[in-house]
This record gives structure tokens, C-alpha cells and sequence, in this order.
């Protein structure tokens, strides 16, 4: 059960990282400059999403669906899943191939499940996806925040920019944003990168 449950992630990563390979220049009419100014909008994209993430953001992420005895989850709730990926897109905040990532990890907890290469018995941790928030990938959340996490390490391509986001002295979490239609919006969530998701990927 082990090698297929890696084979299936073996896969899912594959496409994972043909989805975030570098794309092809772009030309000058979708390429953007970057300024102080884009520095302070991604600082406070970052804040006012983990604010919406925090208070406003009122769903499970991968709401999962247990069998009638009520003794092992068995698959995703499809229906509520697809609602929240609806509510994602609705905050804004999101780029088109985050949420097709986001919504990508939930397909690939539900096949695992429904073809039960893993049992998850209801009430008990995961034995295939860690246990971690995916969010800030920690147990405890900061004081203050979001307002008092900070960005560092900026490096911007001519399409995405990447940096770290910090809040304790040594925990930093890395981001990626990118212009859709003339908006920056999050790219890349380190806790929802499929390598560091699933336990048995490869870990950085």
C-alpha cells in the first residue's frame, strides 16, 4: 500500500512542479516593474489575508467525510470542499493556480482515501499528511498577529515575486505573489507545497 500511496504523490508532485517551473518571458505588455511601493502592497496582502485567514475564514480546509458507522473517514466532502474553494477565489486573495493547487491536495486526500491505500480513523491524527497548520506551519499563533509578521528576502523574477515571511526570531515561512489582472495576489504558500504536506515526501 506504501508504494502505491508514493507512486500516486510521485505524480501529484510531478505536476505540481511542471505547474511552478519558470514560465516563458513574458512580453512587455504583461511584464510589471517592481517598486517600494509593490513591496508595501505584498506586505499587506500578506497581512490582511492571515487577518481574513484568522477571523473571517469561518471552514475547515479539506473537510473530510467519515463512513456511516462513523469510524473511519473514507474520502473529502466534495460538496463542501467546492464551496470553500468558492469562498477562496471570492476573498481575492488567492491566484487562479493557488487555488488549483489547494484544490489538488484535497483530490489527492480523497483518492487515498476512497481507495483506501491508507486508513484514517476518525478522531486520531493523520498517518500521511502532517499535523501541522498549513497556514504558518506552527501550532502556536504569534502575539499580534498578523500585524506583527514582517517580509524579508524579497526577490522579484519579472512575474512572481518570493520572499519570507518572519513573526518569530526564528521561524520564517516563504510566500510567492504574482499580478493577475493587475492585482498581486498570493502564488505559493509554503505549508500547502505538496513536499512538505504529505509525510512521506521529500522534506526541505
Amino acid at each position: 500500500m506504501k508504494q502505491a500511496f508514493v507512486y500516486l504523490l510521485f505524480l501529484w508532485v510531478h505536476i505540481f512542479n511542471n505547474s511552478c517551473t519558470p514560465k516563458p518571458e513574458l512580453n512587455n505588455s504583461e511584464q510589471y516593474s517592481f517598486s517600494s511601493m509593490d513591496s508595501i502592497a505584498n506586505l499587506n496582502l500578506v497581512h490582511s489575508m492571515y487577518q481574513w485567514e484568522d477571523s473571517v475564514k469561518h471552514f475547515e480546509d479539506f473537510p473530510l467525510l467519515a463512513d456511516t458507522d462513523g469510524k473511519n473517514y473514507i474520502g473529502i466532502d466534495l460538496q463542501k470542499q467546492q464551496l470553500n474553494e468558492k469562498i477562496l477565489v471570492q476573498s481575492n486573495y488567492f491566484s487562479s493556480q493557488w487555488i488549483e493547487n489547494y484544490h489538488q491536495l484535497a483530490s489527492t486526500i480523497d483518492s487515498l482515501l476512497r481507495n483506501k491505500l491508507y486508513q484514517w480513523t476518525v478522531g486520531e491524527m493523520s498517518t500521511f499528511i502532517t499535523d501541522a497548520n498549513p497556514w504558518w506551519e506552527a501550532q502556536d499563533v504569534p502575539e499580534n498577529f498578523p500585524w506583527s509578521l514582517s517580509i524579508e528576502a524579497i526577490q522579484y523574477d519579472g512575474n512572481e515575486v518570493s520572499f519570507l515571511t518572519r513573526w518569530w526570531k526564528d521561524k520564517t515561512y516563504a510566500v510567492r505573489c504574482k499580478k493577475e489582472q493587475g492585482v498581486w495576489k498570493i502564488n505559493y504558500l509554503q505549508g500547502f507545497d505538496p513536499h512538505r504536506f504529505f509525510i512521506y515526501t521529500n522534506h526541505q
